[in-house]
């Protein structure tokens, strides 16, 4: 789990950049920890950054891996 400095630095961008991406939805929700505290999972930007790569948004990652969860049922 990683904390939103640490999270937007993984991924290679600055804080308020980063912020304004999560407010936009544009990378993967945070995890509430506390009333204050939000966390990211590493696995979570990994396949972000994996599905930017191949031009995919968030939503479509997470279309890809609901598939390939339901073919692994």
């Amino acid at each position: 789990m990683l904390t939103t400095k640490d999270a937007a630095a993984f991924i290679g961008l600055s804080v308020p950049t980063f912020r304004r991406m999560k407010d936009r939805r544009v990378i993967p929700a945070a995890i509430q920890l506390s009333e204050r505290r939000l966390g990211w999972r590493v696995g979570d930007l990994w396949d972000w950054l994996d599905g930017r790569a191949e031009g995919l948004d968030w939503d479509a990652v997470l279309a890809s891996r609901a598939n390939s969860n339901n073919r692994n049922a």
